[in-house]
Protein backbone atom coordinates (compact mmCIF):
# COMPACT_ATOMS: atom_id res chain seq x y z
CA UNK A 1 0.00 0.00 0.00
CA UNK A 2 2.86 2.32 0.71
CA UNK A 3 4.14 2.11 -2.93
CA UNK A 4 1.31 2.47 -4.48
CA UNK A 5 0.49 5.83 -1.71
CA UNK A 6 4.16 7.04 -3.28
CA UNK A 7 3.69 6.45 -6.64
CA UNK A 8 0.27 8.78 -6.87
CA UNK A 9 1.50 10.95 -4.52
CA UNK A 10 5.32 11.22 -6.45
CA UNK A 11 4.77 10.56 -10.19
CA UNK A 12 1.32 8.66 -10.84
CA UNK A 13 -0.61 12.25 -11.69
CA UNK A 14 2.02 14.42 -13.15
CA UNK A 15 1.67 15.12 -17.15
CA UNK A 16 3.99 13.76 -19.17
CA UNK A 17 3.10 14.84 -22.43
CA UNK A 18 -1.11 14.93 -22.77
CA UNK A 19 -1.38 12.51 -20.10
CA UNK A 20 -0.63 11.59 -16.32
CA UNK A 21 1.75 8.93 -15.81
CA UNK A 22 -0.91 6.52 -14.40
CA UNK A 23 -2.65 7.13 -17.99
CA UNK A 24 0.34 6.01 -19.46
CA UNK A 25 0.84 2.85 -18.06
CA UNK A 26 -2.80 2.02 -17.36
CA UNK A 27 -5.35 3.42 -19.91
CA UNK A 28 -5.61 2.23 -23.35
CA UNK A 29 -4.91 5.67 -25.13
CA UNK A 30 -4.79 4.58 -28.52
CA UNK A 31 -6.50 6.64 -30.91
CA UNK A 32 -8.94 3.92 -31.95
CA UNK A 33 -9.94 2.94 -28.77
CA UNK A 34 -10.66 6.24 -27.45
CA UNK A 35 -14.75 6.00 -28.07
CA UNK A 36 -15.01 2.08 -26.19
CA UNK A 37 -13.25 3.37 -23.29
CA UNK A 38 -15.22 6.54 -23.04
CA UNK A 39 -18.38 4.34 -23.83
CA UNK A 40 -16.62 1.67 -20.82
CA UNK A 41 -16.36 4.55 -18.30
CA UNK A 42 -19.95 5.69 -18.72
CA UNK A 43 -21.70 2.13 -17.97
CA UNK A 44 -21.35 2.68 -14.45
CA UNK A 45 -24.08 5.42 -15.02
CA UNK A 46 -26.35 2.26 -14.86
CA UNK A 47 -25.74 1.85 -11.17
CA UNK A 48 -26.03 5.36 -10.43
CA UNK A 49 -29.33 6.80 -9.59
CA UNK A 50 -30.81 9.06 -12.57
CA UNK A 51 -32.33 11.17 -10.14
CA UNK A 52 -29.47 11.74 -7.91
CA UNK A 53 -29.73 13.04 -4.36
CA UNK A 54 -27.63 14.41 -1.82
CA UNK A 55 -24.59 13.10 -1.81
CA UNK A 56 -22.51 11.28 -3.55
CA UNK A 57 -18.66 9.33 -2.16
CA UNK A 58 -16.36 8.64 -4.42
CA UNK A 59 -13.89 6.59 -3.36
CA UNK A 60 -10.52 6.49 -5.07
CA UNK A 61 -11.18 9.00 -6.88
CA UNK A 62 -8.21 10.14 -8.34
CA UNK A 63 -8.16 13.81 -10.03
CA UNK A 64 -11.77 13.23 -11.90
CA UNK A 65 -9.27 13.32 -14.95
CA UNK A 66 -12.04 12.25 -17.61
CA UNK A 67 -15.21 13.91 -18.76
CA UNK A 68 -17.47 11.04 -18.38
CA UNK A 69 -16.24 10.72 -14.64
CA UNK A 70 -18.27 14.15 -13.92
CA UNK A 71 -21.15 13.01 -15.37
CA UNK A 72 -21.38 10.42 -12.19
CA UNK A 73 -22.09 12.80 -9.52
CA UNK A 74 -24.09 15.47 -12.56
CA UNK A 75 -27.24 15.15 -10.42
CA UNK A 76 -26.33 15.11 -7.01
CA UNK A 77 -25.65 18.52 -4.51
CA UNK A 78 -22.21 16.99 -3.26
CA UNK A 79 -19.63 15.28 -4.38
CA UNK A 80 -17.44 13.26 -1.67
CA UNK A 81 -14.06 12.54 -2.62
CA UNK A 82 -11.58 10.54 -0.85
CA UNK A 83 -8.06 9.62 -2.15
CA UNK A 84 -4.57 9.12 -0.50
CA UNK A 85 -3.19 10.98 -2.63
CA UNK A 86 -3.25 14.90 -2.42
CA UNK A 87 -2.42 15.27 -6.06
CA UNK A 88 -5.07 14.22 -6.90
CA UNK A 89 -7.09 15.59 -4.85
CA UNK A 90 -5.88 18.76 -5.92
CA UNK A 91 -6.57 18.31 -9.21
CA UNK A 92 -10.03 17.00 -8.59
CA UNK A 93 -10.71 20.21 -7.09
CA UNK A 94 -9.10 21.85 -10.10
CA UNK A 95 -11.05 19.64 -12.82
CA UNK A 96 -14.56 20.17 -11.41
CA UNK A 97 -14.58 23.46 -9.62
CA UNK A 98 -17.44 24.81 -12.09
CA UNK A 99 -19.28 21.23 -12.59
CA UNK A 100 -19.65 19.87 -9.09
CA UNK A 101 -19.35 20.57 -5.98
CA UNK A 102 -16.44 19.14 -4.29
CA UNK A 103 -15.83 17.70 -0.86
CA UNK A 104 -12.25 16.60 -0.26
CA UNK A 105 -11.16 13.90 2.45
CA UNK A 106 -7.69 12.86 2.89
CA UNK A 107 -6.51 9.87 4.95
Amino acid sequence: MKSIKNFYNDDGWKNTSNNSKDAELFEDLRPSAKKYVSKCRLRILKHIPKNGGSNILDFASGPIQYNEYLKFSKNFKKRHCVDFSKIAIDKAKKNSVQKVNIIVRIF
